[in-house]
């Protein structure tokens, strides 16, 4: 919640993104703690923000990716190595990522939830999620130091 305060404006609603945060909070009142869930509610608020990384080619040269790839946050855009003249705010994508990223725009919430990817990439994928949203928000996350605190983050 601490997140999506600092990343939607008020005077901005988002139903589509309210209803998978409703789902989400519901979820993570069900389920054992993990961090597939908030790196789906993470992705699907990246998605609502209309900053979700194009997955397929570079939006400056507009090549297709035949690999890993970075998000720029400073650019608002999924650029090739060739492309990224400052690394500052870029993510690196991996390849592994790239049917998550997709699915999240295509499936339910729910579905998202159930296919999750094998659990040493999830803790880097929360990571990457957490990179991009920090480009973003421009603002200390303290629920971020408590999951770390906990083991989840």
């Amino acid at each position: 919640l601490e997140v999506v305060d600092a990343a939607f404006e008020v005077e901005s609603p988002n139903p589509a993104f309210y209803a998978d945060l409703v789902a989400g909070l519901k979820a993570f009142a069900a389920a054992p703690p993990n961090l597939w869930l908030p790196t789906v509610l993470h992705l699907r608020m990246l998605q609502a923000l209309g900053l979700l990384p194009a997955e397929d080619s570079c939006q400056e040269c507009e090549k297709p990716f035949a690999g890993p790839f970075y998000f720029s946050s400073l650019k608002g855009a999924s650029l090739c190595k060739a492309c990224l003249n400052d690394r500052r705010g870029a993510v690196l994508t991996q390849s592994w990522q790239v049917p998550y990223l997709k699915m999240i725009t295509e499936a339910t919430l729910e579905e998202c939830l159930r296919l999750a990817p094998p659990e040493p990439q999830i803790s880097p994928f929360f990571g990457w999620t957490r990179n991009i949203l920090d480009g973003v928000v421009h603002k200390r996350i303290r629920s971020y130091e408590f999951l770390a605190q906990v083991g989840l983050g």
